[in-house]
């Protein structure tokens, strides 16, 4: 339902740059992000007795650097031909 009014309203939705650049590096993002998630899975012992916590940090973590590292590898033009 989300989805369907954002549709109908779209011509009245401003273009914002920051979701815009989410956006493009989204199927990036889908890619790398199970990999700095078992990277990061190690660090969750230092968390004993606060799993939530971690889980909150670990996901913050894991789409920020995940974004940078895409728009990193777009900089790079043999990446961008691939991507």
């Amino acid at each position: 339902a989300i989805f369907l009014l954002l549709r109908q309203r779209a011509e009245h939705l401003k273009a914002r740059p920051g979701i815009s650049a989410w956006s493009d590096a989204s199927f990036g993002i889908y890619l790398i992000h199970p990999l700095l998630i078992f990277a990061t899975m190690p660090l969750s012992r230092y968390f004993d007795g606060m799993l939530w916590l971690f889980m909150v940090l670990d996901v913050a973590v894991v789409a920020v650097l995940s974004f940078v590292i895409i728009r990193v590898l777009r900089r790079m033009a043999w990446f961008r031909q691939i991507s």
